[in-house]
């Protein structure tokens, strides 16, 4: 896959050459036009649309880094796994809201700390 990004960085060339594809070139696809999204103009709304994807029964777990700092990481069935991650001060508000949201639902929340050697 080949992606060109115009210069007014509203448009894209986008070339596929995938006669078949397996799920890691999917995957792949995703992550490229992903990317290749954040860099588009206009960029994405920040109010919620009317018509969004719904990820079903997502696996979210919140990562917490040896720098103190806080991910999302949530994997989806369609998406593949998308890391989240917050500024400092986003981290704090993150365990406030997501401590009293857990108590709150009585959930077994999945929070693990990032392994030695990983960023």
């Amino acid at each position: 896959m080949t992606v060109t990004l115009a210069a007014d960085a509203r448009n894209a060339a986008i070339h596929l050459d995938l006669p078949q594809a397996t799920a890691d070139d999917v995957e792949v696809l995703i992550h490229e036009l992903a990317t290749l999204r954040q860099e588009m103009l206009p960029e994405v709304p920040r109010h919620r649309p009317q018509h969004m994807l719904m990820i079903n029964e997502p696996d979210v777990k919140m990562k917490i880094g040896k720098d103190g700092l806080i991910a999302f990481v949530i994997r989806s069935s369609g998406l593949g796994w998308l890391d989240i991650p917050f500024t400092r001060k986003d981290s704090a508000l993150t365990v406030v809201a997501c401590a009293g949201a857990a108590r709150e639902m009585e959930t077994d929340a999945q929070i693990f700390r990032e392994p030695e050697g990983h960023a």
